[in-house]
């Protein structure tokens, strides 16, 4: 195999496992970012019904 022919071997898998990687990250990310919306949603209902049965 000649040079320029293992560079693009390496360059086509770099790229490969690069778009892998960018493809978990942004299901890691969306994923996150649920549960931040869940747990907000929550804590925002949690502290309404404290505040209101206090009636502050």
């Amino acid at each position: 195999m000649a040079v320029n022919e293992t560079a693009n071997v390496v360059t086509q898998r770099t790229l490969e496992i690069g778009q892998r990687t960018r493809g978990l990250m942004k299901g890691v990310m969306a994923l996150a970012s649920q549960k931040v919306e869940k747990y907000t949603k929550e804590n925002t209902n949690l502290t309404t019904n404290t505040l209101a049965s206090q009636k502050i």
